[in-house]
């Protein structure tokens, strides 16, 4: 049994949680209020590594990445495509680096943890830096015919939630890091996949928002931004509800013609 004087110490951080807890929501919405430009912090002369930056999404993020003055360092899998981008990312010190071709999963579960301990040693001894995991919603929630998928982006979120919580812990407050979640996206790797009530996203979009979220410092993105309500159904509602409500906007059937990028080429 617990010493009645720890039960006190107790009592008290538990109140003083509860006056924290207030601040932190009057901040929040203060952030919500506050037009994105004010927010937006400043990376010129930063050094940015972006894996996959030679295409898609990727390639986006690094346009407007470099628009902001950013050092771009790209992880590209095509060395064409590599070869392209350093002969238009303008004069040095700009730097393209090549990666080998490794499977989708692979490098989802491995990849991320890999590169950030590359680099997560030197941003902890400055204690600045940000690191970013490209998620998605199918690692917060699970789908009919994403099994491995899925897994694999329940790793992703993972590793954020607890990169973030050890950082913290070490008193590494300046290493900011941002888990990005989105729901399917307009590109090739989900071809045919179709979500009734719910919008398709554009690349472009996606990479706004990212970018912007970087700037400002955003710990989780969802996208759409409503999407931060689906993790919470199986906690508010049973799970016959949560089911139901699955066969209601026709969510089992996302992947019911779906091609892929490999089988569509």
């Amino acid at each position: 049994m617990a010493d009645p004087a720890e039960v006190m110490v107790l009592v008290g951080r538990l109140l003083f949680w509860l006056v924290a807890t207030l601040y932190y929501m009057v901040e929040a919405l203060v952030r919500v209020l506050v037009p994105r430009g004010y927010l937006r912090k400043d990376v010129e002369g930063d050094v940015a590594l972006v894996t996959g930056g030679g295409s898609g999404i990727g390639r986006l993020m690094c346009l407007r990445l470099a628009a902001r003055g950013t050092v771009l360092h790209l992880g590209l899998s095509d060395e064409e495509t590599a070869r392209g981008r350093q002969r238009r990312s303008g004069p040095p010190p700009k730097t393209v680096y090549l990666c080998d071709r490794t499977p989708l999963t692979a490098l989802t579960v491995r990849g991320g943890g890999k590169t950030t301990k590359a680099f997560l040693g030197d941003m902890m001894g400055q204690n600045k830096g940000h690191v970013v995991t490209i998620a998605s919603m199918a690692g917060k929630v699970g789908g009919v015919g994403l099994v491995d998928y899925c897994a694999s982006k329940f790793a992703a979120v993972g590793f954020h939630e607890t990169l973030t919580a050890e950082l913290k812990a070490g008193g590494k407050h300046g290493v900011k890091t941002t888990c990005v979640c989105p729901i399917v996206i307009s590109t090739g790797m989900f071809e045919g996949a179709e979500t009734k009530y719910f919008p398709t996203l554009e690349p472009s979009y996606v990479a706004d928002e990212v970018v912007d979220a970087v700037l400002m410092d955003v710990p989780t993105l969802y996208l759409p931004h409503y999407m931060w309500t689906m993790p919470l159904l199986p906690l508010l509602l049973p799970q016959k509800s949560v089911d139901h409500l699955g066969q209601v906007m026709e969510i089992d059937a996302l992947m019911k013609h779906f091609v892929g990028r490999r089988k569509a080429e």
